[in-house]
């Protein structure tokens, strides 16, 4: 994992894989510092699982926030969501004599608040290995295992792993996930994201855990998700004449 003398980052989301990662960093924890992004609507079970985490192993903990709270950050640029109609986003609606309801790509709103925050801070700190918990197997992979950038190399080892030789390390180490893996098999991060809603990302999962769970949280939430269906509502109505003639 470490060569001699070797220092790294290790990214921790609270999910699975970077919860195996992490324990079994436990004889570098002295040479590692654990980097955790929290956009500013973290679920409070997930920040409390990855403080606790932390403190038992006794990793130092990094958390690394975005200039602007997440929720700032999709007023002014639009709801995030898996399907991005042109005349909805930020860039296009000065054509417009209308403004409709912004809407950003859920991706690029995970970029600017988690990926680009969490790259920037880790290349503050110096440290030029980053530890993450990826693996060959998953469904969406960031960057391949030895990938170097920016003088940065990205080490996966559990890049050969299985998704059921993860749950076996967690179970054999007696090591309890956050309460959402109970239904919602996967990392769960800011509550109030209105994108990622396929089978593919557990939307469905993840949604029916806040409502039952986060009852406060809910109502904020689904406004949300209204005004996103029906700014795609809107824009597929629209397009259906023309979509039909691929029918004929």
């Amino acid at each position: 994992m470490l060569k001699d003398n070797e220092t790294a980052a290790l990214q921790f989301s609270g999910g699975k894989d970077s919860t195996a990662l992490l324990y079994m960093a436990r004889p570098f924890l002295d040479r590692i510092t654990v980097f955790f992004c929290d956009p500013g609507a973290t679920l409070p079970h997930v920040r409390e699982f990855v403080e606790n985490t932390c403190n038992k192993l006794g990793a130092n903990l990094e958390v690394v926030r975005p200039k602007f709270n997440v929720a700032d950050f999709i007023e002014n640029v639009g709801l995030p969501a898996d399907m991005v109609p042109i005349e909805n986003t930020l860039q296009f609606e000065q054509f417009l004599p209308k403004k409709k309801e912004r809407i950003q790509s859920a991706f690029q709103c995970c970029t600017f608040n988690y990926f680009l925050p969490l790259q920037e801070a880790i290349r503050e700190s110096g440290l030029k290995v980053v530890l993450r918990g990826s693996k060959k197997t998953d469904e969406r992979v960031g960057v391949p295992n030895g990938h170097v950038e920016n003088g940065i190399e990205y080490r996966s080892p559990l890049w050969d792993w299985t998704h059921g030789r993860v749950l076996a390390y967690l179970r054999d180490e007696g090591i309890e996930l956050p309460m959402h893996y109970r239904t919602v098999l996967d990392s769960m991060d800011c509550w109030l994201c209105t994108g990622y809603l396929g089978p593919q990302y557990r939307g469905k999962e993840r949604l029916e855990f806040i409502r039952e769970h986060y009852p406060d949280l809910w109502p904020h939430l689904v406004a949300r998700l209204r005004r996103v269906r029906a700014a795609l509502t809107e824009e597929f109505l629209d397009m259906r004449p023309a979509l039909n003639l691929g029918d004929n």
